[in-house]
């Protein structure tokens, strides 16, 4: 019975990991009077050092000037100048920022990122006014040290190869450029950049075996082996994954030493423990879920697929089996994991690492070499190892990029809802336990195990994103637009740009298109060619395909279509074999269930982009949605005039709630039962106006403002309708 309650104790432990991850944990130490101002605070340096050209520092003992705390806090800086000693007590003033929850489906949770590292707050622009002279020298010590490795790598590698190799043997992936970045995680390789098992097993294990070559006792070699792991995982930085991996393999070297079975399950659990005591904010972090994900596959699922395979009796397939059903493993374990924090799943992920990670080995210990070897300036040698390990950086790139790019490469899922998890965790582990143990009556066979547990993945996979009905997502783009509307094969997108937030086609757009489960988008429609309404497209048309994406049709009005914005995008639209429509009162397209008809401008208008916006209205059974993109003036008293009368499910306020936009006479016409306001936080065009919002409050209708809850999600079965926000 061993066996089957480790297994359900496993489960049961991965199921309650992921259930609380629905819980949302609010900012440690969130102090309203304090945002956005300029602070001075005191603290002890943890750590620091240089990424993307920034100095980026951890304070522990945090005290703010001014501020009643009952307890001291940690913080993490960012800003420019001379990076302090580690252990010493600096002063530093900046601009205070909480730790603020993600406002979109899909977006960075910066909470949950640094809550898991057991910061409070975060200071920007921070600029050290003082320091005291004591400093932790070993801590000091190791910091320089690492800093040294870094100059090695960057003097006898390239650019590229050597912020890679920085990844691999120091866990610093911030000086990785976002193509390298993105073509491992796209091809489900992104683990290689991260200190894991792989590293401390690698360095363990060879240092243990040389030490008892040199005819040093078990316990002896041990107790070396242990503090040099320990040592290196202070060196790099010590994160979740390599916690996790250098207590277990401590344990794993004493078990060794004294002669004892060494038992995963209870050296997982302890490692847990250990973690989580101080930093109870890392069950959120996703390198601590995915790591304990990974090692309780191997821990409780290959014991099962190992026996399943005992009776291949033909030796290359016995072996093949043997290579595949690790990585196997892993892959069931940490699936709901890595499809609820990206979205998606890279298909040939795990025929790209049987090749990889064995190899990845070779190139850890070649980075060592090359560092121990650089340091005494061996010129001659390290040139020739730093061309080996170039060659096999740059095959991994190549590897990873092919894989990425071959058709069905990313599987876009979206993102399981809790009891969705639970269901898959109980197809996992409950075979496992009822095929567990030897010589015991087993209520079912391992073969029959391996069968249901190799089925179950596709319970997630081939879910239904939406469960029906229709989603209307108002994305929260700060001073801009953009709308999603899914069905469950289908998906319409009105507008994509903001003129305050950057990049939003790629970190906002994107990430959740992923999460949403989007796989096609049937049409976008373009209202007009402001920036604010437009400028995430173009990074959206060059990318998306290679994100797992397909974009069918864009669509603009004539007035649009004849712009320099209209034409780039057109020309790019063409280059990537989308489709172009042109757009007009009394043309509609239809995605599925989905139908959107334009009612203005009329064709062959021509004038100010805002006033010949388009206006469209999305139909779902007896759903209503009008869609405005900036209407105003002229186009506002049109489509005043066209209006029946029948009241619409949604509105699109015009214009982000401007006062010149919104007027008595047409809400009266479209009385909206639900209002959507799209604009960014403090805002210099004051939107939404104030008069604006008395005028629509006078039609009854329920107003929700993306500056005050995020991105808003209208869910319908075409009848009924909910609404929900990201921000609550």
């Amino acid at each position: 019975m061993r066996g089957r309650t480790l297994c359900l104790s496993c489960g049961a432990f991965v199921m309650a990991l992921f259930l609380l991850l629905t819980l949302k944990p609010p900012p440690l130490y969130n102090d309203p009077t304090l945002e956005g101002e300029t602070v001075s605070i005191s603290g002890t340096v943890s750590s620091a050092g240089y990424r993307n050209d920034k100095l980026q520092i951890f304070l522990k003992g945090v005290l703010i000037s001014g501020s009643a705390l009952s307890e001291t806090k940690t913080a993490y800086l960012t800003g420019t100048g001379q990076r302090p000693a580690i252990g010493s007590r600096i002063r530093v003033t900046g601009t205070f920022r909480s730790l603020e929850r993600p406002r979109n489906p899909g977006g960075f949770d910066l909470a949950a990122y640094y809550g898991a590292k057991g910061v409070d707050f975060m200071l920007t622009g921070a600029k050290i006014t003082g320091a005291s002279k004591n400093y932790d020298r070993a801590a000091e010590s190791l910091c320089r040290l690492r800093e040294r490795m870094e100059e090695i790598l960057d003097r006898y590698l390239d650019t590229r190869s050597a912020s890679v190799l920085k990844a691999m043997l120091l866990g610093d992936k911030g000086f990785l450029d976002d193509e390298v970045k993105g073509v491992f995680e796209r091809s489900g390789c992104s683990h290689l950049l991260v200190i894991s098992g792989l590293h401390i097993a690698i360095i363990g294990s060879g240092l243990y075996k040389l030490m008892k070559r040199c005819a040093l006792s078990p316990g002896i070699s041990a107790l070396a082996g242990s503090v040099f792991i320990l040592f290196y995982g202070m060196l790099t930085g010590m994160g979740s994954a390599t916690k996790r991996a250098v207590i277990m393999y401590i344990l794993c070297l004493f078990a060794s030493a004294a002669g004892r079975a060494y038992d995963m399950p209870t050296a997982m659990a302890l490692s847990c423990v250990i973690s989580l005591v101080p930093h109870p904010l890392l069950i959120f972090d996703s390198g601590f879920l995915l790591s304990f994900g990974a090692v309780t596959g191997i821990a409780f699922l290959l014991p099962v697929f190992g026996r399943a395979c005992e009776d291949i009796r033909i030796k290359p397939l016995k072996k093949l089996t043997g290579a595949l059903c690790p990585p196997l493993c892993v892959s069931l374990s940490t699936l709901p994991f890595l499809l609820y924090f990206f979205g998606r799943y890279p298909v040939y992920s795990m025929l790209l690492n049987l090749v990889m990670v064995p190899t990845a080995g070779v190139v850890i210990a070649g980075g060592f070499a090359l560092c121990a070897v650089g340091a005494v300036q061996l010129s001659g040698l390290s040139a020739l190892m730093a061309l080996l390990i170039r060659a096999a950086l740059e095959g991994y790139i190549a590897a990873a990029s092919f894989c990425s790019k071959l058709p069905g490469a990313l599987l876009i899922t979206g993102r399981p809802e809790w009891y969705e998890t639970a269901v898959y965790c109980l197809l996992i582990f409950l075979p496992a336990s009822l095929a567990s143990g030897r010589g015991e009556k087993k209520l079912l066979t391992p073969k029959k195990a391996a069968v249901i547990m190799l089925l179950a993945p596709f319970f997630l996979l081939l879910r239904s994103p939406v469960g029906g009905g229709m989603d209307l997502v108002m994305l929260d783009v700060g001073q801009g637009d953009c709308i999603l509307a899914r069905t469950d094969a289908n998906c319409i997108m009105t507008d994509c740009g903001s003129s305050s937030e950057k990049d939003i086609g790629r970190y906002t757009v994107l990430p959740a298109l992923r999460a949403l489960g989007i796989a096609k988008v049937d049409l976008m429609a373009l209202t007009h060619g402001d920036a604010d309404h437009i400028n995430g497209m173009e990074y959206l048309l060059e990318n998306a395909e290679t994100e797992g994406i397909a974009l069918s049709r864009i669509a603009m009005t004539g007035n649009m279509r004849e712009s320099p914005e209209g034409e780039r995008l057109a020309a790019l639209a063409d280059e990537k074999g989308v489709e172009v429509l042109i757009l007009e009162k009394g043309d509609s397209v239809r995605a599925g269930d989905m139908h959107l008809e334009c009612i203005f401008p009329d064709t062959g208008m021509r004038g100010e982009a805002n006033e010949l916006s388009m206006v469209t209205v999305l139909d779902y059974g007896d759903f209503s949605a009008l869609l405005t993109g900036d209407m105003e003036g002229m186009g506002e008293e049109v489509c005043t005039r066209r209006l029946s009368g029948r009241p619409f499910t949604v509105y699109k306020a015009a214009h982000h709630g401007s006062r010149n936009s919104n007027t008595e006479a047409f809400l009266e016409k479209a009385l909206p039962l639900v209002t959507l306001i799209s604009c960014g936080e403090g805002n210099s065009y004051g939107h939404p106006h104030r008069e604006a919002l008395e005028r629509i409050k006078k039609t009854g209708s329920r107003i929700f403002i993306t500056a005050e809850k995020g991105a808003v999600c209208v869910h319908t079965d075409g009848v009924k309708s909910n609404v929900r926000t990201y921000l609550k």
